[in-house]
């Protein structure tokens, strides 16, 4: 039967059966083969999204945990002696010959979303022991940040002597339940 056909007559039948053959293949074999990827693509999407907003809700939790602990750390408190900037600091002059000058709060903060309270403490005398009351009010770190730290030295006009005034900016945050009282 096939040699009675020329050979562009059995080019062309050999054409539609690779064609039938190919369409055959497609439908049992690739088609299903291209489903399946789609559908593991989509769950491996959906699963990574899952451990995604797991990780990012842990984040989140870390990052609100640091936060509050921050918060709470610097967090304006007076009613406490030893978070009282005043009383911290008065107390360690009384006790280290060092003299306290001034005490000036500035007005409160309001441009970022937690209001700020900005203190100055001016301490005048010897540079080592206005060094040890900086390190003592970092490292207690009950009163608030210190976020600057200004060293003047200066002749005094009486005796003629030189002297130094400390000017410590303290920091501390207000709490909202303390805004609306």
């Amino acid at each position: 039967m096939f040699s009675k056909l020329s050979y562009k007559q059995k080019l062309k039948g050999i054409g539609i059966a690779s064609l039938l053959a190919l369409i055959l293949c497609y439908r049992l074999s690739i088609s299903r083969t291209i489903e399946e990827y789609q559908k593991y693509s989509s769950e491996t999407t959906a699963a990574a999204g899952q451990v995604s907003d797991a990780a990012s809700l842990t984040n989140l939790q870390n990052r609100e945990d640091k936060v509050g602990s921050l918060f709470t750390r610097y967090a304006l408190d007076t009613l406490q002696p030893e978070k009282n900037l005043l009383s911290v600091a008065s107390n360690y002059c009384k006790g280290h010959n060092l003299q306290l000058k001034e005490y000036k709060p500035f007005p409160v903060s309001r441009n970022d979303s937690i209001p700020v309270l900005t203190r100055t403490v001016t301490v005048s005398g010897p540079f080592i022991p206005c060094l040890r009351l900086l390190y003592s009010l970092e490292s207690a770190g009950q009163v608030g940040r210190i976020s600057a730290v200004d060293f003047k030295g200066y002749t005094d006009l009486q005796d003629k002597k030189p002297k130094m005034d400390c000017i410590l900016y303290i920091q501390n945050l207000i709490p909202t339940n303390h805004e609306s009282r």
